[in-house]
């Protein structure tokens, strides 16, 4: 997960990652960067889906 948000230019705090099993589709994580800025990382469990979604709150 960090690779990928690094790829869009965030950079995580891996101490702060929190694995959330609330989808079937996706692989969720909860996460700061570096500025203390909240993540979720949205990654697709299957290869049908090809798309990470981010989103920052």
């Amino acid at each position: 997960m960090i690779e990928i948000a690094k790829k869009y230019g965030i950079h995580l705090n891996e101490d702060t990652l929190e694995e959330v099993n609330i989808d079937l589709d996706f692989k969720v994580v909860i996460a700061k960067d570096a500025n203390g800025q909240k993540w979720i990382l949205r990654v697709p469990r299957r290869l049908v889906a090809k798309r990470d979604r981010l989103y920052s709150w």
